[in-house]
């Protein structure tokens, strides 16, 4: 009897030491998998983040490539094609925009374009200050602005 007891002892106490190994294996095998998500959570923040970033720039690169259009346009014109010029739409698939091209009279306030010159109270400066600002609106409504300005001389 004494050794049946001591067998049965030993053998409860086998199967309480593997009951508490598979407790812990279950803990590590638990914290492995929030690891685990939290990493994928990590990483999809970042692909999407990346994305973004990516559909900014090509925004960005399409309102420079327009604008370089219309500075290039104006750069060619004579001086009522200036006054009467009218921006070319932008007509980009992936992202909506405008142009807006303006002058300043002599006392610096801005003028749009296109302009009837007999409207005008006061002849206007030579050199003439143009100004072509292209805004485009990329992926969650952000703004993407660019300008630039020449002195067109008369």
């Amino acid at each position: 009897m004494g050794h049946s007891r001591r067998v049965r002892r030993a053998e409860a106490a086998g199967r309480s030491a593997s009951g508490s190994a598979l407790g812990v294996a279950l803990l590590e095998v638990i914290f492995a998998m929030c690891v685990f998500v939290v990493t994928l959570t990590l990483l999809g923040g970042a692909m999407i983040s990346i994305v973004e970033a990516g559909q900014l720039v090509e925004t960005r690169e399409i309102a420079e490539t327009h604008l370089a259009t219309v500075m290039e346009q104006l750069r060619h014109t004579t001086p009522q094609e200036l006054l009467a010029y009218q921006p070319p739409p932008i007509e980009e698939r992936v992202t909506k925009g405008m142009v807006r091209v303006e002058c300043f009279d002599s006392s610096g306030n801005p003028l749009s374009l296109p302009l009837d010159p007999g409207a005008l109270s006061e002849p206007l400066p030579n050199p003439l200050e143009v100004r072509a600002t292209v805004t485009c609106t990329a992926a969650r409504n952000r703004h993407v602005s660019t300008s630039a300005s020449m002195l067109f001389v008369r």
